[in-house]
């Protein structure tokens, strides 16, 4: 399956919008309300930070009155968003692209059924606050090659603002253009308001006025825009592009934008960049549909939400971008690992080790940098992981040692949220990973061994209840303090925490339909639990986060993982478990069982599958779905002695096929049928051949020695 065949096929999709170049610039609006008017007049973002709206387009009659456009259709594809418009006047066809130039684009293409010439008039234009909710407007500029300006965010007082420079233009000169400033009254209406906007009373048949206004305060809201003036004779069409491109400054703004305009077809510009995005990953095809269109959607949506280039080192960004609310940055690079530009997962490394220590220690840091080295090693990162562990790893030890309590406190309106456990995890994940980076540059590990034993022994010694036979955690409540049995309560399967007999009475756990095995599982807090409610309500108030008894993508592409940990090795009666676990997992991307649209929420109803539609789509999903489906339906495991594994699970599916996959510098291509069994070739060499239920261990010659340990 080629890049174009993904475009076309898999990923022609109703009821979709979102956009993005896979560099600063994301249009992806969760919650959109003017996907049916021209340009893009919903919130975009750069970097995290919105630019709302993006831009407008406004067409007029030859007199300057509004022509009201009639959306007759839309059609989606990752590369370009078209929409249909009809009037009476005019019919148009409007595509919108972001392109890896960091430019939104409309491109126009107008014609009429009438026997004569008509005159039409299209109006560019935008608003943006100035010297209020902390932007601030500087070196604007306008001419009829287009408008550009510097916009300044004011971050905090400790910390540097945020500057970019934006210009928009068409692919051919302004006629007209006005700048006009409007004093602040209070929040401006969402979206781009004609009648409400000063040009409509500046604009005239002659077009804009052609000058700059400010307000006297200056305070308020910046108006640009651009107005072009247009013959369309009987018969033909006009075909114009519209744009604003958006850099780090003015300069590199406006020749993004040149460029951007000056593009023959932008929409094809568009299409290659995805074509290559969809070359570059690991090819998957399946019989089961539902799994292979999710498996390319999802890595259209690691584009559209990228932000790094192999041209522009992230770190130059990374002091300034954002998190947003369900980000999840270990589920990006997990699943960015097998993208075949090492450049580009190094870059999304670099970005998670830039975030600050709290949050690094409040996720699966070392979950994620293994996975990295296994697939795209490189031995000269290991001083950099080793320093950057370092003192995450001192603290969490000093706070260890200090007897800290493990209760966490909860307030009036919000739910208990367990996470000591979970992040005691993580933080044995990273100090065992730190250790092996210390063996690997041959230093003395002695005392990290045993302070490895230390955390380990003291999270079973807390954490284990023989009463529950569960791994708990615990909460205030009501003055006091009680045990809860979260989700998180598998994760020390995913460090060899658990004995033989702990992991036969978690697994029971697991597959209890009255504690964890709902309909979609896995709940983050056990349906047996008091405070459990699958709607996220809390002393009947609907919570946007909610952690007891919601299902969080994440935390169950971590439980898959602790319960894929040496599958292999397990019984046919576990392998099914994880089976049915990933199936349903990934069957919650369909949202109320539409298997023809795939959409990401935050989280979801544990019950019936009903996401968080209230918070609009979340803008990547958490979790690492392309990982599950690579690594347990494909079967690619890369093995701790430098052995290749491939080992399917039992799907329920007649075949599958995955090539262009890439371990370390060797291309693995697996084929699966369910009568001929397992295929596989390396380096477009027979590799092995196994029967239906069997599985291959496979030398890689001249594979990285230092593989990372499974312990």
């Amino acid at each position: 399956m080629t890049g174009l065949d993904v475009l076309n096929l898999e990923l022609s999709l109703p009821d979709e919008w979102q956009l993005g170049g896979g560099r600063r610039v994301v249009w992806a609006p969760r919650t959109p309300a003017f996907l049916d008017e021209p340009g893009f007049r919903d919130p975009g973002s750069y970097l995290g930070y919105p630019i709302d709206p993006v831009f407008g387009i406004t067409l007029l009659d030859r007199d300057a009155r509004p022509i009201r456009l009639e959306r007759t259709s839309r059609e989606w594809n990752p590369a370009r968003l078209e929409v249909k418009y009809r009037s009476p006047q005019a019919l148009v066809t409007e595509q919108r692209t972001v392109l890896g130039l960091d430019a939104c684009v409309s491109r126009w293409t107008m014609s009429h059924a009438a026997e004569v010439s008509r005159h039409y008039w299209l109006v560019l234009w935008t608003r943006r606050p100035n010297a209020r909710d902390g932007h601030r407007l500087a070196d604007i500029e306008a001419n009829p090659q287009g408008i550009s300006l510097l916009e300044t965010i004011d971050r905090g007082p400790d910390l540097p603002s945020l500057k970019w420079g934006c210009a928009l233009g068409a692919s051919f000169d302004a006629d007209s253009w006005s700048v006009d400033a409007i004093p602040s009254s209070g929040s401006p209406s969402a979206g781009l308001n004609w009648e409400a906007s000063p040009f409509y009373d500046l604009m005239a048949p002659g077009g804009l006025p052609g000058h700059s206004s400010r307000s006297d305060n200056g305070a308020g809201d910046v108006y640009v825009g651009l107005a072009y003036p247009f013959e369309v004779p009987p018969g033909e069409r006009l075909v114009a592009t519209f744009a604003a491109a958006f850099a780090p400054d003015v300069e590199q703004a406006r020749s993004h934008l040149d460029r951007a305009c000056a593009m023959i077809n932008p929409i094809q510009q568009s299409e290659e960049e995805w074509i290559n995005w969809f070359d570059d990953v690991p090819e998957f095809t399946c019989s089961d549909p539902q799994l292979q269109r999710l498996y390319w959607y999802r890595w259209a949506q690691r584009k559209i939400w990228g932000g790094y280039s192999t041209d522009a080192p992230a770190s130059a960004d990374d002091e300034f971008r954002i998190t947003a609310e369900g980000d999840d940055p270990v589920g990006r690079l997990i699943e960015m690992s097998w993208h075949h530009v090492p450049d580009l997962v190094h870059a999304e490394l670099r970005s998670l080790l830039s975030r600050n220590d709290d949050m690094l220690a409040s996720v699966s840091l070392a979950h994620a940098v293994r996975q990295v080295l296994s697939l795209q090693p490189d031995l000269d990162f290991l001083t950099t992981l080793e320093a950057r562990f370092r003192p995450i790893v001192r603290r969490m030890l000093e706070q260890d040692d200090s007897a800290e309590s493990d209760s966490v406190a909860i307030d009036e309106v919000n739910a208990p949220v367990p996470t000591s456990l979970q992040e005691k995890v993580f933080g044995l994940d990273l100090l065992k990973l730190t250790c092996w980076l210390n063996e690997q540059l041959g230093r003395d590990v002695g005392s990290l061994k045993a302070d490895i034993r230390r955390f380990g022994e003291r999270i079973v010694e807390e954490h284990w209840d023989k009463d529950e036979a569960f791994f708990v955690d615990h909460v205030r409540s009501n003055g006091g303090t009680r045990k809860v049995k979260p989700a998180a309560g598998f994760l020390p399967m995913l460090v060899s925490l658990a004995d033989e007999d702990q992991l036969s009475v978690l697994l029971d756990r697991l597959c209890d339909p009255e504690m964890f095995w709902t309909v979609h599982p896995v709940p983050s807090l056990s349906r047996d639990d008091r405070d459990f409610n699958p709607d996220g309500r809390w002393d009947y108030l609907r919570i946007d986060r909610p952690y007891h008894g919601r299902v969080w993508p994440t935390l169950n592409s971590l439980i898959v993982d602790a319960l894929g940990k040496s599958i292999e090795f397990r019984a046919p009666v576990d392998r099914m478990v994880l089976v049915e676990l990933v199936d349903r997992v990934t069957r919650l991307a369909y949202p109320e069982g539409d298997g023809e649209r795939p959409a990401f929420h935050e989280h979801y109803n544990p019950l019936n599958g009903r996401p968080s539609a209230f918070l609009g789509r979340s803008h990547e999903g958490g979790g690492w779905l392309i990982d599950h489906l690579i690594r347990y339906v494909s079967g690619v495991r890369p093995s701790a002695d430098g052995h290749l594994l491939i080992d399917p699970l039992p799907f329920r599916l007649q075949w599958f096929s995955l090539s262009r996959c890439f371990v370390g510098e060797h291309e693995i291509d697996v084929a699966w049928d369910h009568r001929a069994g397992l295929t596989v070739h390396i380096n477009e060499r027979p590799a092995g051949h196994a029967p239906v239920g069997q599985a291959l261990s496979i030398k890689l010659p001249d594979y990285w020695p230092m593989q990372i340990k499974a312990s």
